[in-house]
C-alpha cells in the first residue's frame, strides 16, 4: 500500500506522463536524424549519440559540461523519481564523473541541488522537479553549471 498521498499520485502521474510525452518526440526525432543525417558530429561521436537522443531539458546542460571536459551517462540523465532511494519527489538528474571540491559541492547543496558521491567524485547531480518545467529546469543546470571549473584535459569540439 502507497504512503504518498493523492495529491503526490497525480504528480507522479502528470511526471510520468510527460516522460513518455517526451520520449515518444525523441524517438520520432531520432528515426527522422537517422533517416536525413545520419552521419554524427564530432561532438556526438564524443558524446556517444546524436543530440536528438538526448532528452531536450537535458540537451544544452549536457553540451555544456562536456565542453568542460566532464563525461555525462546519458542514458541515465534526465527524468527520475527518488522513490525507492530514501526521498520522495521527482527530480531531472545529470549522471556523470564530476570532479567537484568541496566548496563547489556546498554551493550546489546550499542551492538545493542533491550532490552524490563520495568526497572526490561527484556522480548525480539532481534537481527537484516538482512542477515539471522543463524550461526552468534547463535555466536551473544553466546556473548551476557555471560552478563546474574547466578540466585542464578538455578536448576542443570543433562545430
Amino acid at each position: 500500500m502507497s504512503t504518498r498521498s493523492l495529491e503526490q499520485e497525480k504528480n507522479f502521474d502528470s511526471f510520468d506522463a510527460l516522460h513518455s510525452a517526451v520520449r515518444d518526440e525523441l524517438a520520432k526525432r531520432i528515426k527522422e536524424r537517422i533517416r536525413t543525417n545520419p552521419q554524427k558530429t564530432l561532438e556526438e561521436e564524443q558524446l556517444g549519440a546524436y543530440i536528438e537522443e538526448i532528452e531536450p531539458q537535458m540537451v544544452d546542460a549536457v553540451r555544456e559540461i562536456h565542453r568542460k571536459g566532464y563525461t555525462v551517462f546519458l542514458e541515465e540523465s534526465g527524468f527520475d523519481s527518488l522513490m525507492g532511494k530514501g526521498k520522495e519527489g521527482i527530480a531531472q538528474v545529470l549522471f556523470g564523473g564530476f570532479l567537484l571540491d568541496p566548496q563547489i559541492t556546498q554551493t550546489l547543496l546550499d542551492m538545493q541541488v542533491q550532490v552524490a558521491g563520495d568526497s572526490k567524485l561527484a556522480y548525480r547531480i539532481a534537481i527537484l522537479d516538482p512542477k515539471h518545467e522543463l524550461n526552468i529546469t534547463q535555466q536551473n543546470l544553466h546556473t548551476y553549471l557555471r560552478f563546474f571549473p574547466d578540466r585542464p584535459n578538455l578536448m576542443e569540439i570543433k562545430q
